[in-house]
């Protein structure tokens, strides 16, 4: 068995064994994923738990999302830290919604 093999298939049995449940795991929905992969920059996981779910439960779409106010943005945010994460999703979830009629892109745009 190759050396890379043998690391793959041990990692896979220990993620198998340790793994933590998290939302953002268990979701097929861009929207959703997207939020997470924001708030996780940078950040521990177990900062963003509350604040993700907080988020989704205060803007369920991309579009409400592109409308919330930067305030409102930044008090969720705020308790994670780097609070230029909310101009940022909030500009994002504009173009989502200017460019993609609020469908967050599931595959490779060229």
């Amino acid at each position: 068995m190759k050396k890379t093999s043998f690391f793959w298939i041990t990692l896979r049995l220990w993620f198998k064994q340790n793994q933590r449940i998290y939302r953002w795991r268990n979701t097929k929905n861009p929207y959703h994923v997207l939020i997470a992969e924001f708030l996780l920059q940078q950040t521990q996981v177990r900062k963003v738990e509350e604040v993700y779910n907080s988020l989704l439960s205060s803007f369920p779409t991309v579009q409400k999302l592109s409308k919330a106010s930067e305030s409102k943005l930044i008090e969720i945010i705020s308790p994670i830290g780097l609070i230029y994460r909310a101009f940022r999703i909030k500009s994002t979830a504009i173009q989502i919604t200017a460019n993609f009629n609020g469908k967050v892109p599931d595959n490779l745009i060229h």
